[in-house]
């Protein structure tokens, strides 16, 4: 989705940035697009967040953008063309209320899972570490996995939730929850109550195996609490933090079920706690990013001021889909259609609005004309606002 972090004015350019969905999917496919993503470079500096849970190392970088936000080591350029990179991600942005505060308060769940039903979150690896675990003893698993359309009637069981009926008996799953919430997906929670659930569990476990920067991890390690993943999730820490207390990797589910309990006997200190928060937590990263979009701007040789900045929940908006669909993961808008919005806008949201674009979009919908495809338009946009 394009996320706007910095609006232009008549002395220096704004700051727009896209997915690599939107890239793949739409502007490298269309002609057109790409005409009219060029049309506004004359007050914008684009940007490319690289969504994808893979390194690429056959990376061909588009001179349409003038920057790309990812991990490091996530893009080599075999040809040797030079990019600007900031080696960041959405997930070095979470929202401050996700620092516990009150790290001597009693935890509850021994362990805590938060994914959503898809393949590539290997729900089933999951399952399999979790009987490892139960064979030797019973611990409080939390695990919320969010289903796509499992509320509305006539969808197909769910294979994750008849998995864990087999596996585990009722004795089990008194101390083993699985909570499968399907309204609002993909974001069934909002973040604030999904930090009730991190501040209450002693360690996270992630089973993804080829996601490299995954944002539910990050909220855990702002949190405070130790993660347990494959080896790729650590990709945003540095090299000292990617080792225990804080980062229990593993190559195998035995392993990943002897660190759990490993790390159920290993606490990390206060100190340690803090480490790791700062180098996730919104406050700590923000005056990064903004030093790294001014050092961008250097290279670039043009202008840039401190200013008319648009920084809030950057953790879900940078990486966000133009796909159809109303949900604070997307937004209803085609490309082509948000292209002419920011060519023709009369007026900008506030800069604090906590969801800029959605704000922008509903500020400058256009009254009905007699023209059959503005009226189409604004009939299209009144039934997704429900104005």
């Amino acid at each position: 989705m394009a996320c706007f972090i910095k609006l232009p004015n008549p002395e220096e350019k704004g700051v727009l940035t896209f997915t690599t969905v939107e890239y793949a999917d739409f502007i490298s496919k269309s002609g057109k697009l790409r005409n009219s993503l060029s049309k506004l470079k004359d007050l914008w500096v684009f940007g490319l967040h690289h969504n994808s849970s893979h390194k690429n190392h056959d990376f061909a970088p588009d001179p349409l953008f003038d920057f790309h936000i990812a991990g490091q080591g996530d893009l080599k350029s075999p040809s040797g063309i030079p990019f600007y990179q900031i080696e960041m991600d959405c997930s070095n942005f979470c929202p401050d209320f996700f620092e516990n505060n009150d790290l001597n308060h009693k935890k509850f769940w021994d362990v805590l899972i938060i994914a959503r039903n898809v393949r590539f979150k290997f729900l089933d690896d999951t399952l399999s570490i979790a009987r490892k675990i139960f064979n030797v003893k019973p611990i409080r698993i939390l695990a919320i996995v969010s289903h796509e359309k499992l509320h509305q009637k006539n969808v197909g069981s769910s294979e994750i939730i008849e998995n864990y009926l087999k596996m585990f008996n009722w004795d089990e799953r008194k101390f083993f929850t699985l909570m499968t919430p399907s309204v609002d997906y993909p974001f069934p929670f909002d973040l604030e109550t999904l930090s009730f659930f991190y501040h209450h569990s002693k360690i996270f476990l992630h089973t993804a195996r080829e996601e490299r920067h995954p944002r539910v991890a990050a909220y855990a390690w702002a949190a405070g609490l130790p993660v347990i993943a494959p080896e790729q999730v650590g990709s945003l820490l540095s090299e000292d933090m990617k080792n225990p207390p804080g980062f229990w990797k593993y190559e195998t589910k035995d392993k990943a079920a002897s660190n759990i309990l490993k790390a159920l006997n290993t606490p990390m200190t206060e100190e340690q706690t803090k480490i790791y928060s700062k180098n996730f937590l919104s406050r700590h990263n923000l005056p990064r990013f903004k030093n790294e979009l001014k050092k961008m701007f250097s290279s670039l040789k043009i202008n840039f001021t401190d200013s008319r900045w648009i920084l809030s929940d950057l953790d879900i908006r940078l990486a966000r889909h133009h796909d159809g669909i109303q949900s604070r993961n997307s937004i209803p808008m085609t490309l082509n259609e948000l292209f002419e919005l920011i060519q023709t806008i009369q007026k900008f949201p506030p800069l604090d609005s906590r969801d800029f674009e959605m704000e922008m979009i509903q500020e400058n919908q256009k009254e009905p004309t007699s023209n059959g495809t503005d009226n189409f338009k604004f009939s299209f946009l009144k039934k997704i606002f429900k104005y």
